[in-house]
């Protein structure tokens, strides 16, 4: 059970914080059943009413200090053979956001980018399948990664302090050291602390 102020990873939306608990504030709802309240860091204006006894949607506090570090860390060691198939590979991309885990994320990544670096030497363009299941694999790890300093995904994307980060629009421009968050620019949330 998460609390108000709590900020949680929700299934496809990502970062979100609990901004309250209770029955859906219309007047058709059943006042019995519970719901948090959620905001996505990403849009904040956007609301999701997420049922507290929620089966089948993730919702799980984010990676704290010492696991991001240790993900970190682990980045550049992840052997991945990037998969040729089309269909499978769609399919492995949507199974990795579904399950919400970080580790499977990065490995994605670190795939679609193998595969990208393959089809740069056949003079090949990426597909836009590809194009997108990276967007949203990087959306998802960075945004959380800059969290657990405090920092907003969108100073971890700038191209300013970190250029191999930019969100970019291909999967190019991106790399595997994953390593540097800016340390300024504090996230809407506020700071997060070393636990």
């Amino acid at each position: 059970m998460f609390c108000v102020g709590d900020i949680v990873v929700y299934g496809a939306h990502g970062l979100c914080k609990v901004d309250g608990i209770g029955p859906l504030p219309m007047k058709f709802a059943d006042k019995s059943k519970r719901y948090y309240t959620l905001h996505t860091c990403k849009q904040p204006s956007m609301t999701i009413y997420a049922p507290v006894d929620n089966q089948t949607v993730v919702m799980r506090q984010p990676l704290n200090r010492a696991q991001a570090e240790t993900l970190i860390s682990e980045m550049p060691q992840y052997a991945v053979v990037p998969i040729m198939d089309a269909k499978e590979r769609e399919s492995r991309c949507r199974e990795a956001l579904q399950t919400c885990d970080c580790r499977e994320i990065a490995k994605m990544i670190k795939g679609l980018h193998d595969r990208h670096e393959i089809r740069v030497q056949h003079k090949k363009h990426d597909t836009a399948a590809d194009e997108r299941y990276f967007r949203q694999a990087q959306e998802r790890l960075y945004s959380e990664l800059a969290w657990h300093r405090g920092r907003c995904r969108s100073r971890l994307y700038c191209p300013a302090h970190r250029p191999c980060l930019t969100s970019g629009n291909h999967i190019g421009q991106e790399t595997s050291t994953l390593m540097a968050i800016p340390h300024n620019s504090k996230c809407r949330y506020g700071e997060r602390g070393a636990a």
